[in-house]
C-alpha cells in the first residue's frame, strides 16, 4: 500500500479500507456487477469537473496531511526504540 508494509499499519486498518473501498463501489454502481473492465463515465459540464476537482484535490491534500502525520509517529517511535536501546548499550 503505497510502500507502507501493511503490517505496520495493522489488519484492522487494511481491512477498514477494503471495507470503504468496496461500499463507496456500492453507492456508485449498486445493481451492477464489477468487472475487470473499464468504464467511461458522462463527460461533466465544465463548473461540475471544476467542482470535483477542488473536492478531489482539497480530500488528496487531507490525506497527505495524515500520512505526514502518520509518518512523523513513525519517526517518532523509531526514535523512541532508539534511545531505549542505546540506554540499554550504555549499561553494559
Amino acid at each position: 500500500m503505497h510502500g507502507i508494509d501493511p503490517a505496520i499499519l495493522g489488519s484492522s486498518r487494511v481491512e477498514g479500507f477494503s471495507y470503504t473501498l468496496n461500499r463507496r463501489n456500492r453507492k456508485e454502481d449498486p445493481d451492477q456487477k464489477r468487472s475487470n473492465t473499464s468504464y467511461q463515465r458522462s463527460p461533466k459540464t465544465g463548473e461540475e469537473s471544476l467542482i470535483q476537482r477542488i473536492e478531489q484535490l482539497e480530500h488528496e491534500l487531507a490525506y497527505t496531511r495524515q500520512e505526514v502525520e502518520f509518518l512523523k509517529k513513525i519517526q517518532e517511535a523509531g526514535m523512541e526504540e532508539q534511545k531505549v536501546w542505546e540506554s540499554k548499550r550504555l549499561r553494559k
